[in-house]
């Protein structure tokens, strides 16, 4: 599956995408490849088969975020083209849609393609190609393209209105991309589709934010998967099965992914197991000047991600987004010990209302 996704296009965009690479061979049931495998099947890759993982949400300067899906080697040629003559030059969206129309047509056809352009004077606009769009309250539009397009499609109307309690439209833009990835990502695990023993791993997400690009650093993803009993109830679990974290590590994007079984307070220490490692797309990505970066929408987000299954034998997937500004406000809870372990201890009483609320819907 590829999913690439710009929320609020025009006026407040955040841009997100899963991490996969995949090519026409087939599906197979493979796990995300570990760091010493990042490169494995990238150079043939095709379409559907999964070989990798790559980023595809790119920082092409301060001023220009893009989001790619499609052929591989032609999305590359692009962005890297449109990173040497714009990336330390004014930045214009007219311009850069008349650039690529006329230097890059071959191209298009082949991949889709979404630029989120912070103009000079301050307003933002969003070109895209072989992408479509809609329009869903209270987010507004939101422009998709890729495999994954339908599935996405199914939770696009699933917002729940209490995102707006976010404050302003960009932490709005964000809760939104935490809601449909969290629902995205436990449909993976609860279906197998489409990897099989292991889910699409982790999703990238990128806004401008005090006048600059900036991806969303530090956003932990826990997953419960609670059954409903045959008196219509739940069986409650008492630690999520498993969890993701994404951070910045030397220059490059990692992700863990960890089944744990925490204790009450902070007592259960865990190891941190590094899941795969992305070196930035672009070579010159870490140029971005991050003295204008503002940490104000980093290390605030928890996604907690409900699969009930039902009865039925089907299931029913919700998420609860917390993004207090301090960490003692989420329901789970994480400290670090050193570079290599952290602790976490769980709110088991706000865990239990969500998931009767969610069972009672």
């Amino acid at each position: 599956m590829t999913l690439i996704v710009c929320l609020s296009p025009d006026t407040h965009p955040v841009l997100f995408s899963d991490t996969l690479l995949s090519s026409e061979s087939g599906r197979p049931a493979v796990a995300l490849p570990s760091v010493g495998q990042r490169h494995d099947g990238i150079e043939s890759a095709r379409k559907l088969k999964i070989w990798g993982c790559e980023q595809k949400v790119v920082q092409i300067c301060t001023r220009i975020v893009a989001v790619w899906a499609g052929d591989y080697a032609r999305a590359r040629a692009v962005l890297t083209a449109v990173e040497e003559v714009f990336g330390a030059g004014p930045v214009n969206a007219s311009f850069l849609r008349t650039y690529l129309r006329a230097n890059h047509d071959e191209a298009l056809p082949h991949v889709a393609l979404i630029f989120s352009v912070l103009e000079e004077v301050g307003s933002t606009e969003t070109v895209w190609f072989g992408c479509r769009a809609t329009v869903v309250p209270p987010v507004g539009q939101i422009v998709f393209a890729g495999s994954g397009s339908d599935r996405f499609s199914r939770y696009a109307n699933q917002i729940p209105m209490r995102i707006l309690r976010a404050g302003d439209y960009v932490r709005i833009g964000v809760a939104a991309a935490l809601q449909f990835t969290g629902c995205l990502l436990a449909d993976e695990m609860a279906t197998g589709a489409p990897l099989q023993d292991s889910f699409g791993g982790a999703y990238e997400i990128a806004t401008f934010w005090g006048g600059c690009s900036q991806k969303i650093s530090d956003c932990v993803y826990l997953f419960w998967f609670p059954e409903q009993d045959a008196a219509g109830g739940i069986a409650f679990s008492l630690q999520p099965r498993k969890f993701i974290r994404r951070y910045e590590n030397n220059g490059h994007t990692a992700f863990y992914c960890i089944e744990a079984e925490p204790t009450a307070g902070f007592g259960a220490k865990i190891t941190k197991e590094e899941l795969f490692v992305m070196p930035n797309f672009l070579r010159r990505e870490t140029a971005v000047d991050v003295s204008q970066r503002r940490p104000s929408l980093n290390t605030t987000w928890q996604v907690n991600v409900f699969c009930v299954k039902l009865r039925d034998g089907s299931h029913r997937i919700a998420s609860q987004i917390n993004y207090r500004h301090e960490a003692r406000g989420h329901p789970v809870q994480f400290r670090d010990v050193d570079d290599l372990q952290f602790e976490m201890s769980i709110d088991l009483e706000s865990v239990r209302q969500t998931l009767v609320g969610l069972v009672r819907r």
